[in-house]
């Protein structure tokens, strides 16, 4: 039988590939989550939003992202950490996209809970995966390190939602993101990051 595994601790191979793969994946998830929230303010003015829907839309974005991250741990045991945390950007990639082209607010609304569903295998999985990569001297820093990743992408959020907001608007913004997330990912996919060890 063949298949991906991610090396054990045991192995101690690439543990900073590991680190630096759970590291950019936690980049570019927390920056699709946070990219919405300097939106919100264009995006209440041009569908015309009270800020109890501006509220809803963000909450349930956020909200949703949660429902996955217990399931995603089942499944990752047979698909593997690195699928399911690619998968999961992706995810939230084409629901950026999708985001930015439905017209309306329920339309958006719906957009934003399925897209947000993808959110749910980043930080359970790359904090396992790294940590199992570490021995015990080096686990606690390299936890750290993936989780610091994610405040990278929360303070890039604002830069780049200021950027396409000035030269396009919000729609841009989103798809701009989204479908980088989606090449980004694709490219991880393609060289399989040097991650894991094809077995057979």
């Amino acid at each position: 039988m063949s298949g991906y595994r991610i090396p054990n601790a045991a192995e101690k191979s690439s543990p900073r590939k590991v680190l630096a793969f759970g590291s950019v994946t936690h980049i570019w998830s927390d920056l699709f989550f946070a990219l919405l929230i300097p939106l919100l303010p264009y995006i209440k003015n041009d569908l015309n939003l009270s800020y109890t829907q501006v509220g809803l839309l963000r909450s349930i974005y956020n909200g949703s992202s949660a429902v996955l991250q217990i399931p995603a741990g089942f499944l990752a045991e047979n698909a593997g950490e690195f699928w399911m945390i690619i998968a999961g950007n992706m995810w939230e990639s084409v629901g950026l996209i999708i985001m930015g082209i439905v017209p309306g607010f329920f339309s958006l609304l719906t957009a934003s809970a399925l897209g947000g569903l993808g959110g749910g295998t980043q930080h359970p999985l790359a904090s396992s995966m790294v940590s199992r990569a570490y021995d015990s001297l080096g686990r606690s820093s390299a936890v750290g390190t993936v989780n610091f990743a994610g405040d990278i992408g929360k303070m890039c959020a604002p830069v780049i939602a200021a950027f396409f907001i000035f030269i396009s608007g919000w729609r841009m913004a989103m798809w701009a993101v989204g479908i980088a997330g989606t090449v980004f990912m694709g490219i991880f996919v393609v060289f399989h990051v040097h991650l894991f060890v094809y077995t057979t």
